[in-house]
């Protein structure tokens, strides 16, 4: 399947964030604890989008499979809007991966060359924002477009070496970054939504028509009533099959969690990076930081993607 390259849209922050050490940071400490939690929010993001773009990949298959069992219609418009928030949210992906090298560019800052590599990249990065893609089904073009102008307005003054100015216009790229975010929240949830649905229903179907191994459910299911005393259960057939007529009902428990437990993650992903937008317009201020260290909202987020990812 083809995937187009992601755009480094969040690469402007690597520079931007740079410009403020540039125009010269308060303490150390509060340039590393800016570094460690862009890098730790970065990594966060990058595990959501990353959990996302396997849900898709799912929720494509399982059309497929429920237009070959049960004839349910899969167009190529309805796969080609899947297929087109794959890609996008890929590309998003590739931005979070991207805005984590900025912990790396905090520890070059003070070589000879990290001005003149800010100002040779500046162009490319321009190009990459005004060509960023919106997610399909959203309406975030204002979101879009003033992150796109806010951007392209660092960009500009690291051109001219207004390392300074650019660290202050850095506070309003750290907020709409957050505001972009928020923006496509409800598409993302969506996303969740859907396979959540759609793998339940599969999986309540397959159940139905006895094409689901249920023999280890019930033991499973007093396994934790007997381990303390070291027991294992012998169920007789009667009580096995009044407990595999649970297995509906936990599927119907299991995709209620999936998504509240996505709903969580995404509200705290969005915290985090209003978290880490007022860390920069803090240090943008040459102030000292309130905290120091990462988010201290990711947990959520990051079990929410274990979960999907299966790590």
């Amino acid at each position: 399947m083809y995937r187009r390259p992601a755009r480094p849209l969040w690469s402007a922050a690597i520079l931007a964030v740079a410009a403020i050490c540039l125009g010269g940071c308060k303490t150390s400490n509060d340039a590393t604890a800016v570094a460690t939690q862009l890098s730790t929010t970065s990594k966060a993001l990058s595990g959501y989008y990353a959990a996302l773009d396997k849900e898709l990949q799912a929720t494509d298959q399982l059309n497929i499979l429920g237009e070959g069992l049960n004839g349910t219609p899969y167009g190529q418009n309805a796969q080609g809007r899947i297929h087109d928030a794959m890609t996008a949210i890929e590309e998003r992906n590739g931005m979070a991966d991207t805005l984590g090298q900025v912990a790396d560019a905090f520890g070059k800052l003070g070589g000879s060359t990290s001005a003149a590599d800010a100002a040779s990249s500046a162009g490319k990065l321009q190009s990459a924002v005004e060509g960023l893609n919106l997610l399909p089904g959203t309406l975030n073009s204002t979101e879009k477009n003033a992150l796109t102008s806010t951007v392209q307005g660092v960009v500009t003054l690291i051109q001219q070496h207004k390392e300074r100015q650019a660290a202050e216009k850095m506070a309003g790229v750290a907020n709409k970054l957050a505001a972009f975010f928020a923006a496509e929240q409800n598409a993302y949830n969506s996303i969740n939504d859907q396979y959540a649905d759609l793998s339940s229903s599969f999986a309540q179907e397959l159940v139905r028509n006895h094409q689901v191994a249920t023999s280890t459910f019930a033991p499973s299911l007093v396994a934790s009533a007997l381990a303390p005393y070291s027991l294992t259960a012998e169920l007789s057939d009667d009580v096995k099959a009044r407990l595999d007529k649970e297995v509906p009902k936990e599927i119907a428990r299991e995709s209620a969690e999936l998504k509240a437990s996505e709903q969580k993650a995404s509200d705290d992903m969005e915290k985090s990076l209003q978290e880490l937008a007022k860390a920069i317009t803090t240090l943008a201020a040459d102030k000292p930081l309130a905290t120091n260290g990462p988010a201290a909202t990711l947990g959520a987020v990051n079990q929410w993607a274990s979960t999907i990812l299966g790590k």
